[in-house]
């Protein structure tokens, strides 16, 4: 077998890891869906005599964006799940298909199929919450909550955070996002990485590392004076310090990312038939 890339031989991988995590598929977005419900319902009980509806909506997009984080951040450690038995690695690993097709295949289907999962899960929550409050809740608190963190996100944009990224004499507050975005990546590599490792409990090892690794982050925005509401105060007087420092943390976690992920792959291609009780390779 031709050991290249194929978009047909893909294609095929695509279509039978799909069928392989169909149903973890769809149980995670029912489960997420119904936690999220029942965020909304314990919200809606404290908000039942609040005066102000906004607070609800406003404060229920902000949990829902906490919870869509989080999974998206712990999906890579499912990369796995559909190959724990011995019987499923033998019959995975002799499908006729390159390594990286089977590594692509299965991350699409897991990590793009679970983030249309979260979304799906988000609006069903959505919905759900909407009829419940039409029996429940006075008016003003029938509203969608996915709009309402769209339009929260807009404004923030347009608004005040909007204008000190694009202040050309106070970039601070732009680093901070880079940083946390590449240090996403990190962590998603690392969910990934914890999730061709272990066979069992990657999740848990997962989030404990990327706990840790926010940690590290939080403390290191502190410790340069990066927060937000003081975003003017880093590196005034010495940009050129803060344009190197900045972009190689930055540099850094976009590095560490891409490693991790080709260790992913690497300990993915080493996947042992008879591996040991907790580890795949």
């Amino acid at each position: 077998m031709n050991n290249g890339f194929n978009l047909s031989r893909l294609g095929a991988m695509l279509r039978y890891d799909f069928s392989l995590n169909r149903r973890f598929l769809v149980n995670c977005a029912l489960g997420l869906a119904a936690g999220m419900l029942i965020c909304c319902m314990i919200n809606l009980l404290a908000y039942r005599h609040n005066v102000v509806p906004e607070n609800y909506l406003s404060g229920m997009a902000l949990q829902f964006k906490l919870i869509m984080a989080v999974a998206f951040m712990l999906l890579p450690t499912y990369l796995m799940s559909s190959l724990r038995s011995q019987r499923q690695r033998a019959s995975y690993f002799m499908l006729p298909a390159s390594t990286g097709e089977k590594f692509l295949a299965r991350w699409i289907v897991i990590v793009v199929g679970g983030t249309l999962g979260l979304i799906a899960a988000a609006v069903m929550a959505d919905v759900a919450q909407y009829l419940v409050s039409l029996v429940m809740m006075k008016g003003g608190f029938h509203g969608s909550i996915v709009m309402q963190g769209i339009e929260d996100a807009m404004i923030g944009m347009k608004g005040e955070h909007g204008e000190v990224l694009i202040n050309n004499h106070s970039h601070s507050a732009a680093w901070a996002i880079g940083i946390l975005l590449a240090q996403g990546f990190a962590q998603h590599a690392f969910c990934a990485l914890c999730g061709t490792l272990f066979r069992r409990w990657a999740g848990v090892y997962a989030a404990c590392g990327t706990a840790a690794l926010w940690i590290m982050g939080l403390v290191g925005l502190v410790r340069w004076g990066m927060e937000v509401c003081d975003t003017d105060m880093i590196f005034k007087t010495n940009e050129a310090m803060e344009r190197w420092t900045m972009g190689g943390l930055i540099a850094g976690f976009a590095v560490a990312g891409v490693v991790l992920y080709v260790l992913a792959y690497r300990l993915f291609a080493r996947t042992q038939v008879i591996g040991r009780p907790l580890l795949n390779i």
